[in-house]
């Protein structure tokens, strides 16, 4: 009788906390990586996406690192150097290992993490992920345009980048897998626009103007629109609901947030330092 009564309450103790191990993989907040100014070099770190303590991903570096961007499961990220000879590094943010994969800037992951696109000497390139193998030049601009900023569609078929000669800068997209059909967002050809990132669910484009505004458009180019002003490296939140950026409206660097349409942003970090290029973990660990 006593053993009947002790298996019973044993069991509603298991039913009772199946549901919260169950949901803790998922409740875990999101983290978000992006570049913290460590004595005058721009260091990797990562917060939690509700804010509190920052962990230092990368420390000691020579150049200093910039572009940091999570992997679409959310265990990897790839970042490069800020100076000196642009070299890609992926990390591994579990057991922090840290390696080159191949030289370039401006690296981005396709959408099912087995390519990295990046630029090298003004061009836009693809290569495998974890190899740096498999090279495919994607674009060709002619002397004095150079591309940058890659950003792929979620759903692989487009890559959204920067095109400028050195005093205007536009928006183009291309094929993803060969680099075809080049064709020019921006309509006019002669804003000074960079940072472009598609939405989640790949309808909208974000990107920064000259003014130092985020705007916001159509995939195709059409509807501009601002979102808020004072705002550089926008990243959407993975259910597309929110954008983060950094903003210098107290006289220093902080990321802040807001929701998709622009409205209730407010600050995430109050450090005052240097702290940009901000992006959002793929998926909960």
């Amino acid at each position: 009788m006593r053993i009947r009564i002790w298996l019973c309450y044993l069991y509603q103790l298991i039913i009772f906390l199946a549901p919260a191990a169950c949901l803790r993989q998922y409740d875990d907040p999101l983290r978000v990586a992006y570049i913290h100014d460590v004595s005058g070099k721009g260091e990797v770190w990562t917060m939690s996406l509700e804010g509190g303590e920052a962990k230092a991903i990368t420390s000691g570096s020579l150049t200093g690192y910039s572009n940091p961007v999570w992997s679409p499961d959310g265990t990897r990220m790839v970042f490069s150097t800020s100076s000196g000879i642009p070299t890609i590094f992926s990390a591994d943010v579990e057991s922090g290992a840290i390696g080159i994969v191949t030289l370039g800037g401006y690296p981005t992951w396709s959408p099912d993490g087995k390519r990295l696109v990046f630029v090298r000497n003004t061009c836009i390139y693809s290569a495998d992920s974890e190899t740096g193998g498999n090279e495919l030049q994607l674009t060709s601009p002619t002397s004095p345009y150079e591309d940058s900023y890659p950003a792929c569609s979620p759903d692989g078929k487009k890559i959204v980048f920067i095109r400028g000669d050195g005093g205007s800068f536009a928006i183009y997209s291309i094929n993803a897998p060969d680099g075809g059909n080049e064709s020019l967002l921006n309509n006019s050809g002669i804003a000074d626009d960079s940072c472009p990132t598609y939405s989640p669910d790949g309808r909208l484009i974000l990107y920064v103007h000259s003014s130092g505004s985020i705007y916001v458009m159509n995939a195709d180019g059409s509807n501009q629109r601002l979102l808020t002003a004072n705002a550089h490296y926008p990243a959407w939140t993975p259910d597309g609901s929110q954008v983060l950026f950094s903003s210098n409206a107290t006289g220093f660097w902080e990321l802040c947030i807001m929701n998709s349409d622009g409205v209730n942003r407010r600050q995430l970090t109050s450090e005052m330092n240097y702290n940009r290029n901000p992006s959002v973990q793929g998926k909960p660990r």
